[in-house]
């Protein structure tokens, strides 16, 4: 199922942009934009667990981020760890950043 979403990297700016914000500055960084970051990386790591379990409900950001992490190992291992905004932090932003900048699905 995953296989079967369009390749579109537009899809993952809003992501790319809250975790460049995260990457400078942590401390303003609005409420709606941590929790949009900690769904989508919520939804990817199931998805990556378990592929099979799409719902309607997920997000199109986290089915792609799902196949960057199918490709990508150092992605989403970094992911992986994450449990919530607060576990991110500047350094962690700035490598996952470059990670999806390197990954060959981008």
């Amino acid at each position: 199922m995953l296989a079967a979403t369009p390749n579109n990297a537009q899809g993952l700016g809003l992501l790319r942009l809250i975790l460049t914000l995260v990457g400078e500055n942590n401390g303003n960084i609005p409420a709606s934009l941590k929790s949009r970051l900690e769904t989508v990386i919520a939804q990817a790591k199931h998805l990556n667990a378990d592929p099979t379990s799409i719902q309607q409900a997920v997000l199109p950001e986290s089915i792609e981020l799902a196949l960057e992490m199918k490709v990508d190992q150092e992605l989403a291992d970094e992911l992986e760890s994450i449990t919530n905004f607060d576990s991110i932090g500047s350094e962690r932003a700035t490598r996952i950043l470059k990670e999806m900048e390197n990954c060959s699905v981008c």
